[in-house]
């Protein structure tokens, strides 16, 4: 009996069972399915910016038909400003007569005494520069001392100043000394390394200094243990770097312009032709070898020597042979 009444119960739940309407939880699809369903979610932040970016684009656009756009006057600008510099560059280097300079030696030689001239002697050089912003350091040895007196600035990158000599710390002027601390400043240009002329740094700064290669290339300025810039014994780094024959030009520009630097060679009264010569020679085979270099590695903002001048004091300047590249 027992048996029937629980069959009669089963029969009761199914009964009821069907007739109940049967309800399925439809779960909502989350966001990182978007993509999948071929959707892209967007917030509605983000679709503001979007509106406004898109906004700021239109006006672009429209300025740009106009000719008032900022960007687009400025290259007009600087355009129009590279071809007054290179027509004034191309005609003052198609004018140009080179001479020899051991006749020019000579000449003023035999007229040194009459011309009552101090016989110092120096290279006048003049480049043209292009639209884009250029900054090179142009390096050069001379074959003999010009008795010139230098006053360099230097940079030094140490993890131990205290080692340095007690005249290099002092001479705050000619030196620039720090450690992470000096690198962390180059690099969020809080401090500036144009102007420098030579850049050391000892063996355990060298990693820390390479991430500077960008601000420090360009300018001549990355050490490196090749170069004998960087080594352990920073005091043997100094030594072996303190000869007055190593010089360098600075070009450092916005916009393109005619740029006039000088060299010192020499005085005719110390030096003679043959040394003069060669010191002419090794200014003009560092000026070529480096733009050479930068001019193949920057093609859009080249940097051109277009006049080469030797020039002694109260003569007038001679025009030397120079290949423009």
């Amino acid at each position: 009996m027992i048996s029937n009444i629980n069959v009669a119960r089963g029969s009761f739940a199914m009964s009821h069972m069907a007739a109940a309407p049967i309800v399925v939880a439809k779960r909502e699809v989350s966001r990182r399915y978007f993509p999948l369903l071929g959707e892209k979610y967007k917030s509605p932040k983000k679709i503001k910016q979007e509106a406004l970016q898109a906004q700021l684009k239109q006006k672009m656009i429209e300025a740009i038909k106009k000719g008032t756009y900022d960007q687009q006057v400025l290259e007009q600008k600087l355009k129009k400003q590279f071809q007054t510099v290179k027509k004034s560059a191309d005609v003052e280097y198609k004018l140009r007569d080179p001479k020899s300079i051991i006749k020019t030696l000579q000449q003023i030689r035999a007229n040194l005494e009459t011309k009552k001239s101090k016989g110092e002697t120096k290279l006048k050089l003049k480049f043209a520069t292009s639209i884009g912003k250029t900054a090179i350091k142009v390096p050069f040895l001379l074959a003999h001392d010009n008795g010139e007196v230098l006053s360099r600035k230097t940079i030094i990158f140490t993890d131990a100043p205290s080692e340095l000599p007690e005249e290099v710390l002092k001479n705050t002027e000619s030196y620039k000394i720090g450690g992470q601390e000096l690198v962390n400043d180059i690099a969020n240009d809080v401090f500036s390394p144009e102007g420098f002329d030579k850049c050391f740094c000892t063996t355990t700064m060298l990693r820390q200094v390479i991430t500077l290669a960008k601000k420090l290339g360009p300018l001549g300025l990355m050490p490196s243990a090749k170069k004998g810039t960087a080594g352990n014994d920073m005091n043997e780094v100094l030594k072996n770097n303190s000869s007055d024959l190593d010089r360098a030009i600075q070009i450092l520009v916005e916009e393109p312009v005619i740029i006039n630097e000088e060299v010192v060679i020499g005085n005719v009264k110390n030096l003679n032709d043959i040394e003069l010569l060669e010191n002419v020679i090794s200014v003009r085979s560092g000026i070529s070898h480096t733009l050479k270099n930068y001019n193949l590695n920057h093609p859009r903002a080249p940097l051109n020597l277009f006049s080469f001048k030797f020039e002694c004091d109260d003569f007038e300047p001679v025009d030397l042979e120079y290949t423009k590249y």
